[in-house]
């Protein structure tokens, strides 16, 4: 790293913090009011009512509900890019997509997204990839309205919204494009107001260094300047490793940088026409702790609400905050114990500080495995975590969470709603100033009625009437296993004969999981490893082999087993259990398919009953498929 200038603070290194993940929302950006649409900047205490400062707020989001499932309804019509931003100054976020035949726009009425193909221009059909090049939304002109703006290899490209559309696309600068050496993937680009004239400007995070280049009157932009020898690629910086950010630190208006290094945390404040030198100002959330803007999230926000920005970041274990005095940074503290790496949290669901009820106070939020919990922020620090939804598509009580998420105020009231998107179906769970609804009352009397040598059937009371399903957790066992909701039994099959097995149940809704039962525990019964003939069912049978398997049945896969002869006493037990299966459907032969097969393709095998003499990789197993009549 170029920066050797004597720090303001010196801080030892945080050595915890470190490989923390966010998803990204659905927009690409960081952060979407520094990155896309203007400055995080400072709010003042005054601006805020004196009943949200001083009265403790709930929170909760309502039932998901699909706002849109109609965008890209032309065939081969898929979106490769959502943004949301608010194209016509109402106050509620509206839903941008880039598809193959160009740009959709659905506009929110505070229940759903309206609207179809807005413009054939941004799309897969016009050129634009993805990979190569970035589009963002953006009030360019500061008409309130937020613009489409697009960094094609070659050229930067704006089409103003209408309120209802968008004008035609329109040429407004050759710089920062790939024909002048910038790449999406090494250099940052960024829309602000750098001097105060009420109109975006460009400002690059180049090779060479910081450039910046004004905005006309007449919309088009003037030639970039270098305007800082730093924060470039030749002095080490690079988006995979290195997050930088615009921001008002000193509250004068104007885009400050920070910046996050190998080894700390840098800033410069804008003068001028320019930036003044770096200063190295804290010391942690640095790569060299390994920090990276593709595992984890550090953000620049005001969590304590004295109107200062301070720096933020989710770490391995825990959130950590470094607050912010006017003069430079405090020593790093952790926020919160949750929300962490080591937690279950990643970068398959966002996290985010926000303010979620609308009282002032930053409030963290996070999604582990499709499941979403809050934590509210307030005068004494932030709270316990609370399990908020359990994912945002209701229609499967296991079905995981859309792929694409984000908080944006889709109904204009203030608050950040969830929004989920997969394909051209966009579901939208809202944000709500007031108490969670409670979880289902928990099942008790759980009690096992029947077993047999490869089920036990157990029962229990049910106390709920808004369950969507009961969930049963065995050990030892596999996940899970769900059941449907008003029903007071459940089979669970496929296990071991004469094995101890205990199960304890609760009942679960989008709003989250009831406590546990208490626990019961039984024995299955003893017996052979081919149970009688079931219809549908896989059975199993000790020795390895094809041959092995009943009539009707063939051998599917093969597993190490203590019940059957063979593992007594070994530390790593082998394979000596067949486990067949009833001959529909798709399955795997040694060599060839038996009557009434097809053969599909040939894979490798290692199994000892498929396995080649002196060739145990060869492609020797045959995969097999039965056809369906009248398919």
């Amino acid at each position: 790293m170029a920066f050797r200038s004597r720090p303001l603070l010196r801080l030892a290194p945080l050595a915890a913090c470190a490989l923390v993940a966010c998803a990204a929302p659905i927009d690409g950006g960081e952060d979407t009011e520094s990155i896309s649409s203007g400055l995080a900047v400072r709010a003042p205490i005054g601006d805020l009512p004196v009943l949200q400062a001083t009265q403790a707020l709930d929170q909760s989001f309502t039932m998901p509900a699909r706002w849109s499932s109609s965008y890209t309804v032309t065939a081969g019509g898929f979106a490769d890019l959502m943004l949301m931003g608010d194209v016509n100054d109402d106050g509620k976020k509206d839903v941008v997509q880039f598809a193959y035949d160009g740009t959709w726009l659905g506009i929110s009425d505070g229940t759903k997204f309206n609207g179809g193909l807005a413009l054939a221009a941004f799309g897969s059909t016009q050129g634009w990839m993805t990979e190569l090049d970035e589009r963002m939304l953006v009030d360019v002109d500061g008409d309130a309205k937020d613009d489409i703006v697009g960094f094609h290899r070659n050229g930067m490209y704006v089409a103003r919204s209408t309120g209802t559309g968008f004008l035609p696309a329109q040429l407004v600068s050759t710089d920062f494009t790939a024909a002048k050496g910038w790449s999406s993937a090494l250099h940052r680009r960024v829309l602000v107001d750098f001097d105060r004239d009420g109109r975006k400007d460009i400002i690059g995070f180049g090779r060479e260094g910081v450039y910046i280049a004004l905005q006309n009157a007449s919309g088009t932009f003037g030639p970039a300047r270098l305007a800082l020898v730093n924060f470039g690629e030749d002095q080490g910086w690079t988006n995979p490793i290195h997050d930088r950010m615009l921001v008002d630190l000193n509250g004068d208006g104007r885009p400050d940088i920070v910046g996050f290094g190998d080894h700390g945390v840098w800033w410069s404040f804008a003068i001028g026409i320019g930036f003044a030198q770096p200063q190295f100002v804290l010391a942690d959330f640095g790569a060299a702790s390994g920090w990276r803007p593709t595992l984890h999230k550090r953000l620049v926000v005001d969590y304590d609400r004295d109107g200062k920005l301070d720096v933020v970041g989710f770490g391995e274990d825990g959130v950590w905050g470094a607050r912010y005095d006017g003069a430079g940074f405090e020593p790093t503290k952790r926020l919160h114990t949750y929300f962490a790496h080591n937690a279950g949290f990643s970068n398959a669901g966002p996290r985010a500080m926000l303010d979620l009820n609308n009282d002032g106070y930053m409030d963290i939020v996070g999604d582990r495995q499709g499941v979403l919990y809050r934590s509210l922020g307030g005068p004494s620090g932030f709270g316990p975590p609370r399990m908020m939804l359990r994912m945002i598509a209701p229609d499967s009580a296991f079905e995981q969470t859309f792929s694409a998420r984000t908080f944006e105020d889709v109904d204009g009231d203030g608050l950040p709603d969830l929004v989920g998107a997969r394909g051209t179906d966009m579901r939208v769970s809202l944000s709500r100033a007031v108490a969670p609804p409670p979880v289902p009352n928990g099942p008790t009397g759980a009690r096992i009625v029947s077993t047999t040598s490869r089920a036990v059937k157990i029962a229990w009371n049910d106390n709920s009437t808004d369950e969507r399903a009961f969930r049963v957790h065995y050990m030892p066992g596999w996940d899970p296993k769900p059941g449907p909701a008003n029903v007071t039994s459940m089979v669970i099959d496929k296990l071991d004969a004469g094995t101890d097995y205990c199960f304890t149940l609760d009942a679960e809704s989008v709003f989250g999981s009831s406590p546990q039962s208490t626990r019961v525990c039984g024995r299955t019964l003893p017996g052979s490893k081919l149970p009688p003939a079931i219809p549908n069912d896989w059975r199993s049978v000790c020795g390895v082999g094809p041959n092995l398997c009943p009539a009707g049945f063939h051998a599917a896969d093969y597993r190490a087993t203590g019940l059957c002869p063979g593992n007594e006493g070994l530390k790593t037990p082998v394979e000596n259990e067949t486990i067949c299966a009833p001959n529909t459907g798709t399955f795997t032969s040694c060599g060839s398919c038996p009557a009434g097969f097809q053969r599909v393709g040939m894979m490798s095998h290692f199994e000892t009953s498929c396995a080649m003499p002196g060739v145990p990789s060869s492609t020797n197993a045959a995969v097999c498929w039965k056809p369906v009549i009248g398919l």
